[in-house]
């Protein structure tokens, strides 16, 4: 794939919109810190808002995909801005979700080739007009 975010998301099989701001990675490790068991309820919640986007905008009936390659494009409210590294955490939780869902059978490099992720930063007025993307890819089973 190329390194446009627009000739990315054209090339791909399948995208998926989910509206609304995931955790960060700052986000994830201080979950982690406060209790250990703070993540699991954090990535419920995630994982299921991510599973009903995914579920409601992909047919499931060609599920699971052998092998793919992720884009996320992740938009960002100017004013409430992140870094990229914080902002991909939530990667995860998509990731998760498309295993979760049935998309793919794992998340491991067998059948995921790789993942990219690209950021635009938006007007908005809240944090809650963050939003992603992601792209899926089918690619050669290796």
């Amino acid at each position: 794939m190329s390194n446009n975010r627009k000739t990315d998301m054209r090339r791909c099989d399948h995208v998926v919109s989910i509206a609304g701001s995931f955790p960060s990675t700052n986000d994830i490790i201080r979950v982690n810190r406060a209790h250990p068991l703070s993540y699991g309820v954090m990535k419920e919640k995630y994982c299921e808002i991510a599973c009903e986007a995914i579920e409601s905008q992909i047919d499931m009936t060609k599920c699971p995909l052998k092998r793919i390659e992720v884009v996320f494009v992740w938009y960002e409210v100017r004013k409430f801005a992140r870094d990229p590294d914080n902002i991909q955490g939530g990667d995860k939780f998509i990731m998760d979700a498309l295993v979760e869902s049935g998309v793919i059978k794992d998340d491991s490099l067998i059948e995921v080739a790789g993942i990219r992720n690209h950021f635009v930063v938006i007007d908005g007025k809240t944090v809650n007009d963050r939003s992603v993307k992601v792209g899926i890819k089918e690619v050669d089973e290796l």
